[in-house]
């Protein structure tokens, strides 16, 4: 009988350490794939007419020149603060990458999606003033809008936020959540889910607030029916909050969920893996970024497309005023700024 029951734990055990690796093995696959996408996009880019710096079709006001100016610099200067001390400084000290720096080093990579913004229809326009070399939309199958080569993504203003807004936002709401859990035992997961869940999207609230009264971007083809400020520059889809909490909340999961081992649900098993712990580190990476950009896919990207396409046409103030809200002649008829009838 004990021979037995030894027999039974010592299969279950082995059973145990060959399948624990599997979630972090298909989430490392995943990570590759998503990495020569992303390789794809780039290099097909860059290496094409369309890495060309797109210009704003009519003057931008000085105001505006400074806001965007200030905020170019600070974003990178908060990116450079952040990978000191959340990336370098631990490296330097521990020998190797947290799990924090793994986190921000896959956000990055999720950079690319942001051009899906306007995937189906257009949906969003950027500011032609900040620095950029237009975008890689084209590159994208299956993209819809013509000419989207010249849609500025901005590399000083809108790709810093992904190194250090998403994580960071991250982390701070699974401190809330873990507080909350401590301070509401009874609550239920799912009331504290709820909970964080609007708090993540009162964030979203206050930071698209302030970069949509920059100039920096407008929702220009926005439902209006479901906008604040809806048919003016700044009108605000109220699904977007909603859509960014739930991202934000897929990205808090894998630092919520962590084991003792410190292993997210997306690379979970890793360690078992017979590498070398630089080998197993770059697993960890590969896994982590399959998981974000999922994530980004499902919770954000994708459901946005059914917006998107019942979008509005672009509100009269952005096609009878402020002209320098254009982003070039895209051939676009809601990029189309038009003289009052």
């Amino acid at each position: 009988m004990a021979a037995t029951s030894l027999g039974g734990r010592i299969q279950q055990d082995a059973h145990l350490m060959t399948k624990a690796p599997a979630a972090g093995m298909v989430w490392a696959i995943v990570g590759v794939l998503s990495l020569i996408y992303v390789a794809y996009l780039m290099i097909a880019w860059i290496s094409s007419p369309d890495f060309v710096r797109t210009m704003p079709a009519s003057p931008v006001p000085d105001g505006v020149k400074l806001t965007l100016n200030i905020l170019q610099v600070t974003t990178c200067v908060i990116t450079l603060l952040v990978v000191y001390f959340f990336v370098v400084k631990p490296k330097l000290q521990t020998g190797r990458f947290t799990f924090i720096a793994l986190f921000m080093f896959a956000h990055v990579t999720t950079f690319v999606h942001d051009a899906l913004g306007n995937y189906a229809a257009i949906h969003v326009a950027y500011n032609a003033y900040p620095v950029n070399m237009g975008s890689w939309a084209n590159f994208i199958p299956g993209y819809v809008a013509p000419n989207h080569n010249l849609m500025p993504e901005s590399f000083f203003m809108m790709m810093p936020p992904y190194i250090w807004y998403n994580a960071g936002l991250s982390v701070a709401f699974a401190w809330i959540w873990r507080k909350l859990d401590v301070r509401f035992p009874s609550g239920g997961n799912l009331t504290v889910i709820a909970a964080v869940f609007i708090v993540m999207m009162l964030a979203d609230l206050i930071a698209e607030f302030g970069f949509i009264r920059s100039g920096a971007y407008s929702y220009i083809g926005g439902i209006r029916d479901i906008s604040w400020w809806e048919g003016t520059l700044y009108q605000y889809p109220l699904y977007i909050p909603v859509l960014t909490a739930a991202l934000t909340m897929g990205f808090t999961t894998l630092l919520y969920y962590r084991d003792d081992k410190g292993e997210s649900w997306a690379d979970r098993g890793i360690h078992k893996l017979k590498l070398s712990e630089g080998g197993k580190t770059f697993m960890r990476f590969l896994a982590l970024t399959g998981a974000m950009h999922a994530i980004n896919l499902i919770t954000f990207w994708v459901p946005l497309q059914f917006f998107v396409m019942n979008g509005e046409p672009a509100p009269v103030e952005t096609q009878h005023g402020k002209q320098w809200r254009k982003t070039g002649d895209q051939g676009i008829p809601d990029f189309e700024i038009q003289s009052p009838a």
